[in-house]
């Protein structure tokens, strides 16, 4: 019996650790938090800038152009340049080709002290290295894929990334079965030796 009940214990020792492990793993999940926007229709359509602290991430989006409705040089291919200038007017560019229903692709074409870049193939921006303003701004010739206009929007974000645990709800599951597998362990040992005692008396 008091085998049975170790081996229980042993169990829901080994469930409790698993569940709890499982429990306490984390994802990585951003916020965006919009900073400042122009439109064609603002007095600067072309330039952008946000004010940001050391260490925040920066992040741009520019509208695509409209196929159909828009002039588009070369088909099927719009090129936009973006100029990212830090407080020290020090120069990080990107360049972004938007393609008709496919992902855009991202470039890092020169980078300067005041902007960390991470993923320079999937975002245009980086952890700022300053406090003070930033400016963004897009190159005029990108006008002919706008019908000879800015873009519809330029927005500048702040992206805060945080750790969500998403299975944190199996984790009293866990504690529960951790708990019951060490009290049981424990009380079948003690059992075993009571009855080993009880035996040496009888002999």
């Amino acid at each position: 019996m008091q085998k049975t009940l170790l081996g229980l214990g042993v169990i829901l020792l080994l469930v409790g650790v698993i569940v709890s492990s499982y429990a306490s793993t984390t994802i990585e999940a951003s916020d965006f938090i919009l900073i400042n926007e122009t439109t064609r229709n603002s007095e600067m359509p072309w330039e952008v800038p946000g004010n940001f602290s050391k260490g925040e991430k920066l992040l741009v989006d520019v509208s695509p152009p409209r196929w159909g409705e828009e002039i588009i040089a070369n088909g099927d291919t719009a090129i936009v340049d973006v100029e990212i200038f830090d407080p020290y007017d020090n120069l990080t560019e990107f360049r972004i080709i938007f393609k008709e229903r496919l992902y855009p692709n991202f470039t890092l074409r020169s980078e300067a002290n005041g902007l960390i870049v991470k993923n320079p193939s999937g975002e245009v921006g980086g952890v700022t290295v300053y406090d003070g303003e930033y400016r963004v701004h897009v190159v005029e010739l990108a006008a002919v894929y706008y019908n000879m206009s800015a873009p519809h929007y330029i927005r500048i974000y702040e992206e805060i990334v945080q750790n969500e645990y998403p299975q944190q709800s199996y984790l009293p599951i866990g504690i529960i079965s951790v708990v019951s597998g060490v009290i049981l362990s424990v009380w079948s040992l003690r059992s075993s030796k009571q009855a080993r005692r009880i035996r040496k008396k009888r002999l």
